[in-house]
């Protein structure tokens, strides 16, 4: 999967998500205008920090499988470059059938990439959401300590998960890359077996 085949499916899995939860985000928003009026007067209520953390937890789960999934597919990459290493030189009879499949295996490769591409994208968005409503829920919080403590922890373990989305980007264009060298290869490999049937044709 080419760079600006990546670039193409962010834009687009961005535009696609900010619309979905374009909603949440308006109402988060309308929580936070609620709190504003009952501030002077009262404190933030308790059950609003347990559904942020519960949110963030979600969150976290959807991030871990994703990078599950990530190891998942570096696995099926490092297979398919081995086989590739494993017939260097193609034999005359079955490479194209072999090649085909080698074929066939790298486009689900890439297909399941930009699954998880997209599940990137949807988890780097809700945690943006969320990091804006717990950043409204402190500056509203300031003299209530209990939930200002709460709200530090759970920054810290915001920027943990935003290293680790990170990461899986890194990885993800890493696979892309694999992937593109195997989709070059096995050309290679179909080149070299039809310059051998011509040979052996002569």
């Amino acid at each position: 999967m080419a760079k600006k085949e990546l670039d193409f499916l962010t834009q687009l899995c961005f535009e696609t998500e900010i619309q979905r939860l374009g909603e949440i985000a308006e109402e988060h928003d309308g929580n936070n205008e609620q709190f504003g009026v009952q501030s002077s007067s009262s404190m933030i209520p308790e059950t609003q920090l347990f559904e942020l953390n519960k949110k963030i937890k979600h969150l976290e789960s959807k991030l871990h499988e994703t990078l599950a999934t990530v190891k998942i597919k570096e696995q099926k990459v490092w297979e398919l470059e081995l086989e590739l290493s494993n017939n260097n030189i193609p034999k005359l009879e079955g490479t194209s059938t072999h090649v085909s499949a080698l074929q066939d295996c790298k486009e689900v490769v890439k297909s399941e990439l930009e699954v998880l591409l997209k599940k990137k994208m949807e988890a780097e968005i809700e945690y943006l959401i969320l990091r804006r409503t717990s950043t409204n829920w402190q500056i509203l919080s300031e003299d209530h300590i209990t939930l200002s403590n709460g709200l530090r922890h759970l920054a810290g373990d915001q920027e943990q998960m935003m290293l680790k989305l990170r990461d899986a980007e890194d990885k993800t264009m890493k696979l892309s890359e694999r992937t593109d060298k195997l989709g070059a290869y096995s050309k290679e490999l179909v080149g070299r077996e039809y310059i051998l049937r011509v040979q052996h044709m002569v």
